[in-house]
């Protein structure tokens, strides 16, 4: 009924380490998102700016680039988190 519940049945069907089932493709897929976002954010900002735009269009068109590219490289880690976390 709530999340205490939910870790104390992990807790006591798989153990402590039950808690950290996962985390490996978690933090894979968080990594290439990460990665998506920050170099492509930036990259993307000098792009636009040398384009000769600015203020908020220049904002969210970067951002607009950097989500794209986030999705990106982060969809096939997420692919394989969601088939792990289904069996």
């Amino acid at each position: 009924s709530n999340v205490f519940t939910a870790m104390s049945l992990i807790v006591k069907h798989d153990g402590p380490a039950g808690l950290m089932a996962g985390w490996l493709p978690t933090s894979t897929r968080a990594m290439a998102l990460n990665f998506g976002m920050l170099a492509f954010n930036a990259s993307s900002k000098d792009l636009l700016k040398s384009q000769g735009v600015s203020g908020a269009p220049l904002t969210f068109g970067a951002s607009a680039i950097a989500g794209f590219f986030a999705s990106f490289f982060s969809l096939p880690f997420d692919f394989v988190k969601t088939q792990m976390q289904k069996q």
